[in-house]
């Protein structure tokens, strides 16, 4: 068989009928799985990093920034201030709790 029938993770030749593709590179059904917890990605949802592929949760463990205010992982749009990552509901005045970002715009409030 020709090297572009081994499979990207194992080097084995691929001899079943399915295989997953990606990047143009070729994998066993069974040897495409998750870099964090091994779970198979045939079908599934998954994303490619630099050192491997992996399922939501993983990724998300893994890779998801945290909350400077909550400390916890952060999934959609949120605030970048001064280098650092907020919930919008978490940037809030140290002092009144007052939310700072209010439709879309950041205020400021003195005290």
């Amino acid at each position: 068989m020709s090297e572009s029938n081994q499979c990207a993770k194992c080097v084995l030749d691929i001899t079943e009928k399915q295989c997953a593709v990606v990047d143009a590179k070729k994998y066993h059904v069974a040897c495409f799985v998750c870099g964090g917890c091994a779970k198979p990605l045939a079908g599934q949802k998954f994303h490619k990093k630099e050192n491997g592929v992996y399922c939501e949760e993983c990724n998300l463990e893994k890779f998801a920034p945290n909350c400077a205010g909550c400390a916890k992982k952060i999934v959609g749009k949120h605030l970048v201030v001064e280098e650092k990552r907020w919930h919008n509901e978490c940037f809030v005045c140290f002092y009144c709790t007052t939310a700072f970002n209010k439709d879309g715009f950041i205020f400021v409030l003195y005290h």
